[in-house]
């Protein structure tokens, strides 16, 4: 069945489109952020505690916030509010725990060598080739 002749109903999605903001305005995020670390001055803070008390209910609400997906405006404070907790752990990274955590921020106690030669020879010419391979004779 089509729509009726003249129907305006298109217009409402225009007003009410996703979910509401949890702030809004970054400044908001900034003063329950601010509100949140001076409470646990002197005890642990985290990630999640940031988010329950800034009145989110999970990390990745809070990541969407970080990736600008509620407007880059959001964008530095929240990378700020992460980074203070992500220091938090940094300092206090003596145990599996704290080092667990840090593998959340993208920390790896791992390092990875790439051992794809990215160096072409087609465009040397001889004569700097002879020149390269000259460093061999001298190994013994």
């Amino acid at each position: 069945m089509a729509a009726p002749v003249g129907n305006q109903f298109w217009k409402l999605a225009l007003n009410n489109t996703g979910r509401k903001r949890a702030f809004d305005s970054p400044q908001e995020f900034i003063d329950l952020a601010t509100q949140y670390f001076e409470s646990k001055e002197g005890e642990k803070i985290s990630w999640t505690g940031l988010c329950l008390a800034v009145g989110l209910t999970s990390r990745k609400s809070l990541e969407r916030y970080k990736n600008g997906e509620h407007g880059k405006d959001f964008v530095p404070p929240v990378k700020a509010a992460l980074t203070a907790v992500e220091n938090y752990y940094e300092e206090n990274a003596d145990n599996a725990k704290g080092i667990f955590v840090l593998k959340n921020f993208g920390w790896a106690d791992k390092s990875e060598v790439d051992l794809n030669n990215k160096h072409s020879f087609e465009d040397m010419s001889t004569d700097d080739l002879k020149s390269a391979l000259k460093v061999f004779d001298d190994i013994e």
